[in-house]
């Protein structure tokens, strides 16, 4: 049976897409899910140019009546790109059902065709993506240039099935160094615990304490957090938290909040969004020891992959993460040589 493409609106392909996307388990995780991209497009480009130089192309593929992919994407003149920015989209990714992937790949093209597209930039997408394996030889037989660039790395902790397993994996020296900033914590005398949020109200409650420690932990952080940007936050916390696809960390010393770290979750994999800490407990290494609390949580909860997200920090690899790369696909149509004429 031929796929058909057709446009399609938010509220009414997200069921079906939230669906697929539980059934397909891409790599992007909770980025490819319809409740972070309608975050995104609501916070960032659901406004007319100039505002926002990109028009909605959000199409769904069918076969028949079936759903077998997602193509999320937007318009700017000749160039069609995955709805998404580096600044805030770790991954973006095309979705297709298993087993119709290179129909999707085709479908996709034959829009390219239809629309009269000059260009498809597909940021973001991880090194699993179907996209990045089967879109190069599927366009290059239609006549597209294709450019294929590194963008990015994420690392990534394949978790062990117990805290003392994955101790095991970590090098020596990483090891020592954890257990050793793990004292400096627990021997002062200080009571630690982690305290995780999952559900709606009490993510929308915790939000405003959460934004500002990640203000107070950097300056940088700071100037990130645009009203623009703290409303993105709370989009994320409005769309995504009643499907269970959040979870807010907050570390506490003697009672207190001083550190937190906002998480994503999809097919077993905790995906590390954003953090902060009180730069008051910084002797403490509050910001890192947060994150091995939450490792050692993810291990207790069944959870197979800790991903800490685009970023290249060393305490990343000291946890044991390993460097997995994030890709840029780029198809471009040829520009057709001028004639000669007498």
């Amino acid at each position: 049976m031929s796929l058909t493409t057709a446009p399609a609106e938010w509220d009414r392909l997200a069921p079906e897409w939230a669906a697929l996307h539980a059934q397909v388990c891409p790599p992007a995780g909770a980025f490819a899910t319809p409740h972070f991209q309608s975050a995104w497009w609501q916070a960032f480009a659901d406004r007319p140019p100039p505002d926002h130089p990109c028009t909605l192309q959000l199409h769904s593929v069918r076969a028949g009546d079936e759903l077998v992919g997602v193509l999320p994407l937007m318009r700017d003149d000749g160039l069609l790109r995955l709805i998404g920015n580096a600044d805030v989209c770790d991954y973006m990714d095309l979705l297709a059902a298993a087993g119709r992937e290179s129909e999707v790949a085709d479908a996709l093209l034959d829009h390219l065709d239809d629309c009269a597209a000059t260009d498809l930039l597909l940021p973001g997408l991880p090194p699993t993506s179907w996209a990045l394996a089967l879109l190069p030889s599927a366009a290059t037989a239609r006549g597209w240039d294709i450019e294929s660039q590194r963008e990015a790395v994420c690392p990534v902790i394949p978790l062990a099935t117990g805290w003392d397993a994955y101790l095991d994996v970590i090098k020596t020296r990483h090891r020592r160094e954890v257990r050793r900033k793990m004292r400096n914590l627990l021997d002062g005398g200080a009571k630690v615990a982690l305290e995780a949020i999952d559900s709606p109200d009490a993510l929308h409650a915790a939000l405003p304490e959460f934004l500002a420690l990640m203000a107070a932990s950097r300056g940088d952080k700071a100037e990130f957090l645009t009203e623009q940007m703290s409303a993105f936050f709370h989009g994320i916390v409005e769309s995504m938290a009643p499907p269970g696809l959040l979870r807010l960390y907050f570390f506490h010393v003697d009672a207190k909040r001083v550190a937190a770290v906002l998480c994503f979750l999809a097919h077993g994999e905790l995906q590390m969004y954003n953090s902060g800490y009180d730069p008051e407990y910084r002797e403490l290494s509050v910001g890192l020891a947060s994150k091995v609390f939450i490792v050692r949580d993810a291990i207790e909860r069944g959870l197979t992959r800790v991903n800490f997200l685009r970023g290249e920090e060393p305490y990343k690899f000291q946890l044991g993460a390993k460097p997995t790369p994030v890709t840029t696909l780029r198809l471009r149509r040829p520009t057709p040589h001028p004639t000669g004429g007498a």
